[in-house]
């Protein structure tokens, strides 16, 4: 076994460096990271070239330009519309070359007919590259967990991603970190009243300047993420069902079950926070899922299914308050799309195809070219003011009030 691991170590210190670096850049940040931390060689070759490795791989990610927004923000941005979000342009430099990250494009002519503008921009310095690189293998632990949590109660059908589905699970990951950094957490609340249609409204000008598709697809990712935070998260072993696997009653659904000591022969029940106190478990959910990407995929990896007392404390630690409202990002979806909707005069939701992360959840034999392609660049509902004035208005509500699953919580 030790003449083999060393014949293969011959071998592969043999193969030229460019070689090497040529695969290092053709994995995800999270592979070329494992790659060259594999052996003391490879990691001698991607530190010795750490920079043009950062650099190719991350302009090769679908959501790049979305980090950037995340990685570039101001304080003042979730202010205004004015700030929010504007084209900016992106460059790292140091001593062996220089790289754009990010261009205006076609903003600069789009944006003065609408609002103007401050042209921003930025040079990003190693640990800022660094931060984007980290925030990539965020993504990618999505994009490997994606698969398990959609085909959760279909295992039989489960299978790997395509191309075309990574890239969209990529970019949707990206603009809920994007929104849920400026509008979730700890950033100040944009407002105590939830988004309506025609407003302007910072949280809806996250969701306007995506075309319908991608918002679709991200609805389709945010009512996963609800799933996931319900059943894996915001649920705990309470109830123990002292009988075979094979004789479990009817009423205990299998698809909750911790089988924790098959063995014995018994299995612990997973019971919903709040379960048995009316909407108590859904308002929990939505109050955990202001939790980030990464947030989320660490309560995911070390908490999952704990006992709720230990989540809670935990969870209270990120966020002072961390239960006094809800997340917006559900609301802000729906109201775009109805403005959509109405601005496309589209007579009923079932008009409008669903664009779902999966091949299987999108439509095969529709012309859906208007769908791709119609974003409002500047965050603006492109009718003029009158014409908004005639269109029917939303009643006003407060954000809802949160519940981080305490004991003391008093319900409204």
């Amino acid at each position: 076994m030790d003449s083999a691991k060393i014949a293969n170590e011959d071998l592969l210190y043999g193969l030229p460096n460019e070689l090497m670096l040529a695969i290092m850049e053709l994995l995800c940040p999270a592979d070329a990271t494992n790659f060259a931390l594999s052996c003391q060689h490879l990691l001698c070759v991607f530190l010795g070239n750490k920079e043009r490795i950062l650099m190719n791989v991350l302009k090769r990610q679908p959501e790049i330009n979305i980090l950037l927004y995340l990685c570039t923000a101001c304080e003042d941005e979730s202010r205004t519309v004015q700030t929010m979000l504007c084209p900016r342009i992106v460059d790292y430099a140091c001593e062996k070359f220089t790289a754009n990250l990010m261009q205006l494009g076609d903003a600069s002519q789009e944006f003065p007919y609408r609002r103007t503008f401050i042209m921003r921009k930025f040079t990003l310095t190693i640990q800022q590259v660094e931060r984007v690189w980290n925030m990539t293998k965020v993504i990618d632990w999505w994009v490997e967990r994606y698969p398990g949590l959609h085909w959760r109660d279909n295992s039989d059908d489960r299978r790997c991603l395509r191309g075309s589905e990574v890239v969209r699970v990529r970019k949707a990951v990206a603009r809920w970190w994007l929104y849920a950094y400026h509008h979730h957490g700890s950033n100040p609340r944009f407002s105590a009243i939830q988004p309506s249609k025609w407003a302007t409204d910072t949280r809806l000008h996250h969701i306007r300047l995506m075309p319908t598709s991608e918002i679709s697809e991200l609805w389709h990712l945010w009512r996963l993420v609800r799933e996931t935070v319900s059943k894996d998260l915001c649920s705990s072993p309470e109830k123990v069902c002292h009988c075979k696997v094979g004789l479990l009653p009817q009423s205990v659904p299998t698809t909750i079950c911790l089988l924790t000591a098959l063995q014995q022969g018994y299995s612990v029940e997973l019971v919903p926070w709040g379960a048995g106190e009316g909407r108590r478990h859904a308002k929990i959910v939505r109050t955990y899922m202001k939790l980030d990407p990464k947030q989320l995929r660490y309560y995911l990896s070390h908490f999952a299914n704990w006992k709720k007392s230990v989540t809670v404390n935990s969870v209270s630690e990120i966020e002072e308050d961390f239960g006094r409202d809800s997340e917006t990002l559900s609301v802000s979806l729906s109201k775009v799309l109805e403005e959509r909707k109405i601005v496309k005069q589209v007579q009923s939701w079932g008009d409008i195809p669903q664009f779902g992360i999966v091949d299987e959840d999108r439509p095969s034999n529709l012309d859906t070219s208007e769908w791709l392609e119609d974003a409002w660049p500047d965050g603006r509902v492109p009718l003029s003011p009158e014409h908004i004035a005639t269109l029917p208005r939303d009643s006003p509500l407060c954000v809802a009030r949160g519940d981080d699953g305490t004991e003391e919580f008093v319900p409204f």
